[in-house]
């Protein structure tokens, strides 16, 4: 082969192989780009569809918000928190405001748990300490009342929440460690923030 034709081959070959690795780069970056939103992500569009509100950017005041006509919405919990199944957000507008609470169904989807302006018997950071206030709760091995029981906590024992899922029967469950492995039911739980179960209870029986 010519000198001539092999060297035009050789640069062909090179640039060919350039070419390809720089388009592979732009692939692999365009599917990065493509990546499914987090939870934490679809958790904000969440509260943005539910309140209709504007998110707030970082360090901006809610007043700003509300005086354009918006209703202002920031999240107050963590990427880490949202993974676990829980998302806050401070919900404000020229009249006041209150935290709104969304939590993972079992099917992955953000709902509206509940809206708030007073402290809570809820635990709503994970991984943290709740203390059982029923007479007795079972532990089952899924988030559901017909999962196989596989302990009984007995009123007053300590608990690590992990997780939380969402449903209407009637609260939702967390799932512990701890003194048992498993999913609790919501309500026969507190956090261990309070001293006692008298808010669980005002709550649960009131």
């Amino acid at each position: 082969m010519p000198i001539v034709r092999r060297a035009a081959l050789v640069l062909a070959i090179v640039v060919g192989t350039l070419v390809a690795g720089f388009s592979g780069a732009q692939g692999a970056e365009l599917v990065r780009d493509e990546d499914p939103p987090s939870r934490f992500e679809q958790a904000v569009q969440a509260a943005l569809a539910l309140t209709g509100g504007v998110l707030a950017e970082a360090g901006q005041p809610c007043r700003d918000v509300a005086l354009a006509g918006g209703v202002c919405v920031f999240p107050q919990s963590t990427a880490d928190n949202a993974e676990r199944g829980i998302s806050m957000f401070g919900v404000g507008d020229d009249f006041g405001g209150a935290v709104l609470v969304l939590a993972l169904s079992p099917a992955g989807q953000w709902e509206k748990w509940f809206t708030t302006q007073n402290i809570t018997f809820r635990r709503l950071v994970l991984p943290g300490e709740m203390r059982v206030c029923a007479a007795s709760a079972a532990v089952h091995t899924s988030p559901s009342h017909g999962a196989p029981v596989v302990a009984e906590l007995t009123a007053g024992a300590l608990v690590t929440a992990e997780e939380f899922r969402l449903d209407r029967d009637p609260s939702g469950w967390y799932r512990v460690s701890g003194a048992a492995d498993g999913w609790v039911q919501a309500d026969s739980l507190s956090t261990a923030a309070l001293p006692d179960c008298t808010e669980r209870d005002a709550a649960v029986q009131g």
